[in-house]
């Protein structure tokens, strides 16, 4: 069985960022789909079915945190892998993120060296966990 493509949504309120970040990880073979509000972003994680959310915590419509729970909270969402991805890095921000449910915490501006880092360590445990990511999912 062939293995598809890391899903990857990014849900950032800069758009700039969110397309670059997009392109990047496309060029890097991930499949990815991008939201630029909270409510949008959790709409789209419930369609795309992501298997790793970059979710912003300031964004304009709703706190990443309450993003985060809300999909959380979803049958759909408990196994996605969600990254907080902010300019928000004093020491109680972290601590609030893993509150949030969020798995990992990285503080703008991001390298994009150690984000494909993590993705890859994911994939080798998510993988090592269930076997290969079918295609049909």
């Amino acid at each position: 069985m062939k293995e598809r493509a890391i899903r990857v949504l990014i849900v950032d309120d800069n758009t700039d960022a969110a397309t670059s970040l997009s392109l990047l990880l496309r060029l890097s073979g991930y499949e990815t789909s991008t939201a630029l509000t909270g409510a949008s972003g959790i709409a789209l994680a419930e369609s795309f079915k992501p298997d790793v959310m970059l979710l912003d915590i300031g964004l304009p419509d709703m706190v990443g945190y309450e993003v985060c729970r809300t999909v959380r909270a979803s049958s759909w969402g408990k196994d996605i892998s969600i990254i907080a991805i902010t300019g928000w890095g004093v020491d109680n921000c972290f601590s609030s993120s893993l509150q949030a449910g969020f798995d990992h915490h990285l503080v703008k501006p991001i390298e994009f060296a150690d984000l494909c880092k993590y993705l890859s360590e994911w994939q080798t445990k998510r993988s090592t966990k269930l076997g290969t990511i079918p295609n049909d999912q």
